[in-house]
């Protein structure tokens, strides 16, 4: 279970990388200059978001993923976390982009600074909302079992 568990999250991690490195260059981030930046903030992404997933419901079926995020499925607690911290960190991330191309040249605007800070905020964020529409549901089927 635990090698599975590890090779699972290697995985996802490594998949993650490679496709959110690609992605945040077709979203304009510096392809040669910066790549090592480019290719930090794309571990970090896929850190939050490809290797919980990978770890909570393997890599056999990718497109599971894809369907628990985009359809926002609850059917567990697992999947609430993962689709909330998941679009959290994405939404956190794109949204820390937009203050990058505003000619500040304040040094909190230096690529990936704020996509660094969003895709973190936007993480704990997920995790927040994760815990309050677990126990909303929980308060729920609590009181469906009462009555």
């Amino acid at each position: 279970m635990g090698q599975r568990l590890l090779s699972d999250a290697t995985l996802g991690l490594l998949v993650g990388i490679a496709l959110f490195h690609v992605v945040t260059i077709l979203f304009g981030a510096p392809v040669y200059h910066l790549v090592w930046r480019t290719f930090l903030l794309a571990t970090l992404l896929a850190s939050m978001t490809t290797v919980p997933a990978a770890m909570a419901f393997g890599t056999q079926q990718p497109l599971e993923w894809v369907d628990i995020v985009l359809t926002f499925r609850r059917g567990s607690s697992q999947e609430t976390y993962v689709a909330c911290t998941t679009i959290g960190a994405a939404l956190g991330a794109y949204a820390g982009a937009l203050p990058i191309p505003l000619d500040w040249d304040r040094p909190w605007q230096q690529w990936p600074l704020t996509c660094v800070y969003g895709c973190i905020g936007g993480h704990s964020f997920g995790l927040l909302l994760g815990a309050i529409l677990i126990a909303t549901s929980q308060r729920r089927l609590d009181g469906r079992k009462e009555d």
